[in-house]
């Protein structure tokens, strides 16, 4: 009990979590996040989210086209959501490849994404990356079902950085 008031205490005078003085809202990012999960190097899934929509296309084995595309649009509160996220989501810092070579076939994802200027494209080959793990799990929230399938206990090989 003490040093949950000792915290909250600490919190109070320093000013923790006001990062706008004025406490108007800061103005939102422009974001694009295309993922495009493969499955024996063929598209199985690319999902999309930007700043105003979201959608899945859905292939069927050995197609080149989707045969399902679902989409909608975001809500004010999805997109304020997605936008808060992004800000400090660490995109700079991430690498270009994350691969783990102990498996010659599993988990292939391309991670597209784009915060206002600044993008990258991203390779995960059966590798968990915390970070992206974190965003694909905000982007699920969006949807009904998962459809990037991208969990730690999906990608049970080591992680290297």
């Amino acid at each position: 009990m003490i040093l949950r008031l000792i915290c909250l205490v600490t919190l109070l005078i320093t000013g923790w979590g006001e990062k706008n003085v004025n406490h108007k809202k800061m103005e939102p990012v422009d974001f694009y996040i295309k993922i495009t999960r493969k499955v024996f190097g063929r598209p199985a899934t690319i999902t999309i989210v930007q700043s105003d929509r979201l959608e899945v296309q859905l292939f069927t084995p050995r197609a080149i086209t989707p045969g399902e595309v679902k989409e909608r649009r975001l809500t004010p509160e999805e997109t304020q959501a997605m936008s808060e996220f992004m800000k400090t989501f660490p995109l700079e810092d991430l690498k270009e490849h994350y691969i783990y070579g102990g498996v010659k076939d599993g988990t292939e994802l391309h991670f597209l994404i784009r915060v206002d200027q600044f993008e990258k494209n991203i390779f995960i080959g059966n590798y968990y990356q915390d970070d992206l793990g974190i965003l694909v799990q905000e982007i699920v929230k969006l949807f009904s079902r998962d459809y990037i399938g991208y969990y730690r206990e999906n990608v049970p090989f080591p992680e290297k950085n």
